[in-house]
């Protein structure tokens, strides 16, 4: 649940880059602990940003939305006069 004073059309952001940020920083952990407890030293994945992913999730479902309003390029054309 997101609080009520957060603006509304930024919660799909707060929890696509916030709750990405969370479960992949607990799974960096959980690998590096796992494979840490082997002959070879420890795996650790980078750490990353998600906000580049969710600008890309963005762009595309912008593109997606213009192209659903253009219309078909296939369309036959209207006959006139009749």
């Amino acid at each position: 649940m997101v609080d009520e004073s957060w603006q509304e059309d930024q919660i799909e952001k707060l929890v696509y880059v916030n709750a990405s940020g969370i479960l992949y920083a607990s799974m960096r952990e959980m690998v590096s602990i796992i494979t840490g407890r082997g002959f070879f030293p420890p795996l650790t994945l980078p750490s990353c940003s998600f906000m580049g992913m969710f600008k890309a999730h963005e762009d595309a479902r912008k593109k997606e939305t213009e192209l659903s309003t253009q219309p078909p390029l296939d369309l036959p054309a209207t006959p006139s006069g009749g």
